[in-house]
């Protein structure tokens, strides 16, 4: 979901209003949980395995990092969350009721009488192996985290960050990486099965986000969070979550220990803020952006003074879009109650 879309705005306007009536804060984290994972998974369903399981790991391994045992009990739960979200994610056919750009066609979908039986046959390659490859995870996971209880204590932190950086940067790396690898290996006469992979949308962002958990937890400076569900909140926190800015624990976590309460001029300063960036980036930086597609998309027989004009365009489109899309994140945020660093 993007923010300059009508979704988001009724999205915003729920939580807003979820926000002023919900006055427990477990209520409201679990208000802003679901709204963050609804934002996340509009345009594709499938990439949430990825941030469950990053927020799975990364909450188990800081636990592990500073000596609390998760009881058998907790660990089942976890294991259970984690095979149901990847039925969920993976085992259902979500492309059959979204759209070409992303978005859910419920009304359309309905319609069709054989739409239902579809939604329960993915029609997308390798969905067996990548649902098992996690209910693998769900089941192995908690054997690994009594292991390590196992070792002396240096070893034991030592193991449970190495697992949680390990997991993270894989994941990162084999959605970013592996078409390239995949493709230079070829001319060693070197074949790996072809897969058109798609990069998640924010993986970047969110998988530096949990690694901060872990590392700060790792060197003393953060008490891990018991909750899973404030941790979750943490990591797929919507404001920040697809392009930043990179939030440390610090900055929300502590926030999230006493209901939040919508202020005037929170409100208004906020909004303001949200309307700067929707000036960068849908006025500035999409309306410049053809100008430069049309001057550097074929430099050949353009005059130089054209050139380094549509140089000067594009540096200044870049940083508008990025810029924009910080000040409406920032904006959104502090509407909500919460102040997010600045990334310029």
């Amino acid at each position: 979901m993007l923010f300059q879309t009508p979704e988001f705005l009724v999205l915003m306007l729920v939580v807003l209003a979820g926000i002023g009536w919900l006055r427990t804060a477990r209520r409201q984290h679990w208000l802003l949980l679901v709204a963050s994972y609804v934002f996340y998974a509009w345009l594709d369903v499938r990439f949430l395995i990825l941030l469950l399981i990053s927020s799975t790991i990364d909450y188990a391994g800081a636990l592990g990092i500073v000596g609390v045992r998760l009881s058998w009990a907790e660990r089942a739960r976890l294991c259970l969350f984690s095979i149901a979200a990847s039925y969920f994610c993976l085992g259902l056919n979500w492309p059959a009721i979204q759209g070409p750009h992303g978005g859910f066609h419920l009304a359309e979908w309905l319609s069709d009488g054989s739409a239902l039986r579809e939604f329960f046959h993915p029609q997308w390659p390798f969905w067996r192996e990548s649902l098992a490859c996690c209910g693998g995870f769900a089941l192995i996971w908690p054997l690994l985290f009594e292991a390590y209880f196992r070792l002396p204590e240096s070893a034991r932190r030592r193991a449970f960050l190495v697992t949680s950086m390990a997991a993270n940067l894989g994941m990162l790396g084999f959605f970013k990486y592996y078409n390239f690898l995949a493709d230079n290996l070829q001319a060693l006469h070197v074949a790996l099965p072809h897969m058109d992979l798609v990069l998640p949308a924010g993986i970047s962002f969110y998988t530096f986000v949990t690694m901060s958990y872990g590392i700060d937890a790792y060197r003393g400076e953060l008490e891990p969070e018991r909750s899973f569900v404030r941790m979750a909140l943490f990591v797929s926190y919507f404001p920040h979550l697809v392009a930043g800015p990179v939030i440390r624990p610090d900055q929300l976590l502590p926030t999230l220990h006493s209901p939040w309460r919508l202020e005037g001029r929170r409100l208004e300063s906020g909004f303001h803020l949200a309307l700067v960036g929707l000036f960068k980036k849908l006025l500035i930086a999409d309306t410049i952006a053809p100008l430069v597609a049309v001057t550097l998309g074929d430099p050949q027989g353009q005059p130089s003074l054209v050139i380094w004009l549509g140089t000067v365009m594009f540096a200044v489109q870049i940083y508008c879009d990025f810029s924009g899309y910080t000040d409406i994140a920032r904006g959104v945020s502090r509407m909500l109650g919460v102040e997010l660093p600045l990334n310029f």
